[in-house]
């Protein structure tokens, strides 16, 4: 699951302004946040995802 840009330029306009040292794109991010909602997350310290060490 992904937004296309005409998707995510209906949206930009809502989401907060990016701050600091940033060096990913708002649209960049919302995918992979879809990505692991619609994936999951197996908890797997070799998945990187959530592990804690």
């Amino acid at each position: 699951m992904a937004l296309t840009e005409s998707q995510y330029a209906r949206i930009a306009p809502l989401l907060p302004k990016p701050r600091g040292n940033v060096n990913l794109p708002n649209l960049q991010v919302h995918d992979a946040i879809l990505y692991v909602a619609e994936h999951g997350c197996n908890g797997s310290r070799s998945s990187g995802c959530g592990a804690r060490h």
